[in-house]
């Protein structure tokens, strides 16, 4: 449809847009299709789940990433919200399903290194 950020904010300069994908607006991964199961590859959430060790990874049946995409860009157009209250300036929110995957692996490899897993 052609509309943008950039459009969508001359029209309206108090917008909040909320953008939820696979790899984020910008980026060499911006225009590649992703979905739940290829974010949570990626992110090394599929090498957590599993029968046992020399399984190969499997998808979890919950699929958290979708879920928490989704809470990540809602608290966000919360901030956003606050922040126009206070400035008046719009803001653009861009939530990738990867990065919400990767959050929940924050502290893995740092367990790994000391052997706590």
């Amino acid at each position: 449809m052609g509309l943008d950020y950039g459009l969508l904010s001359e029209i309206n300069p108090a917008i909040i847009l909320v953008s939820i994908s696979g790899f984020g607006s910008f980026g060499p991964y911006a225009k590649k299709l992703c979905f739940y199961a290829v974010a949570q590859g990626m992110s090394g959430g599929m090498s957590y789940t599993g029968l046992s060790l020399g399984n190969p990874p499997t998808r979890a049946a919950v699929p958290y990433v979708d879920f928490s995409s989704g809470i990540y860009g809602a608290l966000d157009a919360m901030f956003a919200l606050y922040y126009r209250e206070k400035t008046v300036k719009d803001q653009m929110v861009d939530v990738a399903l990867l990065d919400a995957a990767i959050s929940f692996f924050a502290g893995m490899g740092v367990a790994a290194e000391y052997k706590l897993l």
